[in-house]
Parts: C-alpha cells; sequence; structure tokens
C-alpha cells in the first residue's frame, strides 16, 4: 500500500472506531439479492425512452369538419351572442363538442365551445 492508501485505511479505521459505525463496504462488495441490477435498469431506461417517444411521436386526435346542418346551428348560436365568421370545428374524440375559432365580435375575437345540443358552454378571448 502507498502511504495515501494507508492513511486513508488508517482515517477510515479511526473514524470507525470513535463512532461506532462501521464504514458502507465499496460498491463491489454490496452482495446481489434479484433487486435492480444493470441489465434491468438498462431494460427499464430502454423502456421509459420508448414510452416518452410514443407519446411525442403519436399523431393528436384530429378535427373533422362539422356537417352544413351543424354550421348553420353553430352560426346561429354565436349570432345570439352578437358575433360572427369564424372556422368550424367537430372533434373527432367523440366528445360531441363543437369549436368556432377565430369569431370575430364587437368587443374582439373569440372562440366558442358549443355541447352537442349548441349550446354554448365556453368562450375564450382570442
Amino acid at each position: 500500500m502507498g502511504s495515501s492508501e494507508s492513511s486513508a485505511v488508517r482515517t477510515e479505521q479511526a473514524v470507525s472506531r470513535l463512532s461506532g459505525i462501521e464504514p458502507y463496504p465499496a460498491r463491489e462488495e454490496f452482495p446481489r439479492r434479484g433487486g435492480i441490477n444493470r441489465t434491468n435498469e438498462n431494460t427499464m431506461k430502454a423502456l421509459l425512452f420508448v414510452a416518452i417517444a410514443a407519446i411525442f411521436v403519436s399523431p393528436a386526435f384530429a378535427d373533422d369538419k362539422p356537417t352544413d346542418a351543424e354550421i348553420a346551428k353553430i352560426r346561429d348560436a354565436i349570432a345570439q351572442w352578437g358575433c360572427e365568421g369564424g372556422t368550424y370545428e367537430k372533434e373527432s374524440e367523440g366528445s360531441g363538442v363543437l369549436e368556432a375559432e377565430d369569431v370575430k365580435c364587437k368587443s374582439g375575437q373569440y372562440d366558442f365551445r358549443l355541447d352537442k345540443d349548441f349550446s354554448v358552454f365556453a368562450i375564450t378571448r382570442d
């Protein structure tokens, strides 16, 4: 042992005697008892990477175009608020929610959200 190694060992032994606590064994001295080992750790990292990549790569739900009859009812609903114009979409998630975006009103431009009965339930300033 070199002098620096022997002084480190002596320091560890002195601390152990004074504190009554044994120093932690070196990493390679820990027994493996079926816990997470390097192979499992790498597998978990790979699975996590694949899951995150799937979230970012998966296409977002695209909105559908409403029928002409639905567009007429949306226009009537937003006209009751004194507004007109905009673009119309129908959410494709099956919720029945209709959207009128970039609608022009006297006080500015808004987005409207309507339920399946064409009742306005949300208006947000654009």
